[in-house]
C-alpha cells in the first residue's frame, strides 16, 4: 500500500482526525489512547486560540499519514509543547515507526531535548508500548485511570442535595462566569468566555450536558461538562470539579447523577471519565457514582 505523509492543511483536517478516533474505537474501544472528547476540546480550543489570540503555532505539530485516496490512517499531534498524541488503525499499527521518528524530528526544532518529550499510550496497545521500550522510552509512575459506566438498564439516579443547591446548565453570560470561576479555584485554569463559545461549537457539545451546581445564594459550588457522541452513543465527564468550601457534602455525587439521568434520556448507553492515579478523592468519587477501572493510559520518556 502506497502511503504518504503530510503536515496540516486547514479545519478539515481536524474533522478528520475527530472522524479517525471514532473509527477505531468501533473497531477496538482501547486502542488510542486519546478520546473522541478530549480531542474535540483540544481542536476547538486551538481554532479559539486561532481566532481570538491568532495563535497558528499549533498547525506545525499535526502530521497525518494517508493512502493514496487521501484516507486518513494515522495522525501524530503534539497536544501540547511536549505531550505527544499518535492515533492509528490497529491494522496499521506499523506507522507507529515512522510516526514516532516524526515526532523525535519535530521535537528537537522545537528545541526540546527527548527527555523532554513525553507519550502517551493506552495499556491495551501492547504493540506501541512495546515499540517504545525497545526505543529507549521508560514508563512514567504516574498514570490515568480510564473509567466507564454502563447506563442501560438502570431507573434514574437519586440526585440528593442540601437544602437550596440546585443544578441547571449553562444558560447566560452570568453562568459562564460562574462555570470560569468555578475551573479557576479547582485547576487555576483562568477560562476565556469568547474561546469557551468556540469550544461550544465542538461535535460532541450538548448544552444541557453542560452543568453547575449553585448554593442557596447562587455561588459556583460544583461544575461538569459531559460531551456525547450520539453515533457512538458514549459520553465522556472532562472536567468535573468541586470549589473547596463547598467540598464533603456530597455535591460531586449528585451533579453527577444528573448529568447520569440526562444522558439516560438521551439515549447515551454508556459514559466515562478519566482520573490522575494519584488523585484519592477523584478516584473514591468516581468509584462510588459507579464508574469502574476499564485502563491505565500511560505516559513515556527516554531514558
Amino acid at each position: 500500500m502506497e502511503i504518504q505523509s503530510r503536515g496540516y492543511q486547514d479545519q478539515s483536517d481536524l474533522s478528520t482526525i475527530g472522524s479517525l478516533i471514532r473509527q477505531v474505537y468501533q473497531i477496538d474501544a482501547y486502542w488510542n489512547s486519546w478520546s473522541f472528547a478530549l480531542f474535540d476540546i483540544w481542536s476547538q480550543r486551538n481554532l479559539g486560540d486561532q481566532e481570538v489570540f491568532g495563535m497558528t503555532e499549533w498547525q506545525h505539530n499535526i502530521r497525518l499519514w494517508e493512502d493514496r485516496n487521501r484516507n486518513l490512517l494515522g495522525a501524530a499531534v503534539f497536544r501540547d509543547r511536549d505531550l505527544v498524541k499518535l492515533i492509528t488503525f490497529p491494522d496499521h499499527k506499523y506507522l507507529l515507526v515512522p510516526m514516532l521518528d516524526w515526532v523525535e524530528a519535530r521535537g528537537h526544532q522545537k528545541a526540546l531535548p527527548n527527555q523532554k518529550i513525553k507519550i502517551e499510550t493506552s495499556e491495551h496497545n501492547p504493540f506501541f508500548e512495546k515499540l517504545l521500550l525497545s526505543q529507549g522510552y521508560e514508563k512514567d509512575p504516574g498514570h490515568y485511570i480510564y473509567r466507564e459506566k454502563d447506563l442501560t438498564g438502570g431507573q434514574n439516579e437519586l440526585v440528593i442535595l442540601p437544602t437550596g443547591f440546585t443544578i441547571q446548565h449553562i444558560d447566560s453570560s452570568d453562568d459562564l462566569e460562574k462555570f470560569h470561576h468555578g475551573t479557576k479555584l479547582v485547576f487555576n485554569f483562568p477560562d476565556n468566555p469568547d474561546i469557551y463559545q468556540i469550544l461550544r461549537l465542538a461535535p460532541s457539545f450538548v448544552p444541557e450536558l453542560d452543568l453547575i451546581l449553585l448554593s442557596p445564594e447562587g455561588q459556583i459550588a460544583s461544575f461538569g461538562s459531559i460531551w456525547f457522541d450520539q453515533r457512538l452513543s458514549l459520553a465522556e465527564f472532562e472536567p468535573v470539579g468541586t470549589v473547596p468550601e463547598f467540598r464533603k457534602r456530597g455535591l460531586g455525587s449528585a451533579l453527577i447523577a444528573e448529568g447520569c439521568n440526562r444522558l439516560r434520556r438521551l439515549g447515551c448507553r454508556k459514559v466515562s471519565v478519566m482520573s490522575w492515579s494519584e488523585s484519592v478523592e477523584a478516584n473514591r468519587l468516581y468509584q462510588r457514582t459507579g464508574f469502574l477501572p476499564i485502563l491505565k493510559k500511560n505516559y513515556w520518556r527516554r531514558r
